[in-house]
């Protein structure tokens, strides 16, 4: 609507220059065209990092290489303890196996920043206590899951907590 008011204040003031009102509504046009085409380079950029992430099985989220590799849950414990010592810098824990949890729910330290990869392009599960939380992450701290499937064993009840 104030295009349009805009455009009849300059015609009325253009008088009788018409090549001026012409000039006018190309621009507004114009406009149009840039935002659309802008919109359109926006979603080819999201999709083209979805695409890449999906075909060559690298995250873009996760930014470094392991600082460990575990392969079952006291590794994973210890990992997530560490993490508390180069808090609040991320912290990637690569996942060479399925991990089973047989106690109580991984929880992370206030203020940390972990990433859980797998450590071969091959989908890990990270598998609850029955009946218990997979994950408790505090106010304050981040989990990325990056190749991780969080689940339960059939029958059980899974869910990750966050306080």
């Amino acid at each position: 609507m104030f295009n349009k008011k805009l455009t009849k204040n300059i015609k009325i003031n253009a008088g009788s220059n018409p090549s001026l009102n012409l000039n006018l509504q190309k621009l507004r046009h114009n406009r149009t065209f840039f935002t659309l085409i802008s919109i359109l380079l926006a979603l080819l950029l999201v999709s083209s990092i979805v695409y890449i992430t999906t075909f060559n099985g690298n995250s873009p989220f996760v930014s470094a290489s392991p600082n460990v590799i575990v392969d079952n849950e006291s590794g994973l414990r210890a990992a997530l303890d560490d993490a508390l010592d180069i808090a609040p810098n991320q912290y990637v824990i690569a996942l060479d196996a399925d991990i089973q949890l047989t106690t109580s729910a991984l929880t992370l330290h206030t203020n940390t920043n972990v990433v859980l990869v797998n450590a071969d392009n091959t989908p890990r599960k990270l598998i609850d206590a029955n009946g218990a939380n997979t994950i408790t992450v505090p106010t304050g701290s981040t989990v990325v899951l990056d190749g991780i499937i969080v689940t339960h064993n059939p029958g059980d009840l899974g869910r990750v907590g966050v306080c």
